[in-house]
């Protein structure tokens, strides 16, 4: 994961582009949590993942949550324009969301981190500033490659969240007031009061 290595330098399995899925579990005893977290390994390895990692004790947690907690100030240091986005996927189609990341990414040529939830479909992606996009051009390109997430997660049945949905409502009314003032204009000229 990009940039985490700066808070988490003894994590396991941090080379090139990984993602990581931090399942946080509980059982009534400690046996019965340990099936539970073997069950979630296996099922993990038999669907791709590389590695395992099991925090067996509050420090190895920490480790995980740390990382986790501070993934946006680990890419401020890689990248100090760095923003994120706010969507929510149905949890269905995440995998789609995740895909449709990357297609954006590669069409605008940039890396694009993102961590979320699975268990609500919160998605938070991070689009990065390359070195050859002058910082005047960036603001745009992102706020761009923002918006066509957020246009993907909604054609999936998901939501815009956070600020990128209070910045859309704002546009949304100001479109709506223009489209209200154009409808009474209209509806003045058929009544014949204008």
């Amino acid at each position: 994961m990009l940039g985490v290595h700066k808070f988490n330098p003894s994590l396991p399995g941090q080379g090139g582009d990984l993602s990581f899925c931090i399942v946080q579990m509980e059982g009534g005893t400690k046996e019965a949590l340990q099936e539970t977290y073997e069950k979630a390994g296996n099922t993990c390895l038999e669907n791709g993942a590389l590695e395992v990692f099991v925090a067996d004790n509050k420090f190895a947690s920490e480790k995980i949550w740390n990382m986790r907690r501070n993934w946006l100030e680990a890419l401020k240091v890689v990248d100090p324009y760095v923003s994120t986005g706010d969507v929510v996927s149905p949890l269905s189609e995440i995998s789609r969301m995740m895909e449709k990341i990357g297609k954006i990414a590669t069409a605008y040529g940039v890396q694009i981190p993102c961590a979320g939830h699975a268990a609500d479909g919160n998605i938070h992606p991070a689009p990065m500033k390359p070195e050859d996009i002058p910082l005047s051009d960036w603001k745009e390109m992102m706020e761009e490659i923002l918006d066509k997430i957020a246009a993907f997660a909604v054609e999936l049945g998901g939501a815009v969240s956070g600020e990128r949905r209070a910045r859309n409502r704002v546009r949304e009314t100001e479109v709506a007031r223009k489209d209200k003032g154009a409808r009474s204009q209209t509806d003045a000229r058929d009544q014949g009061r204008v």
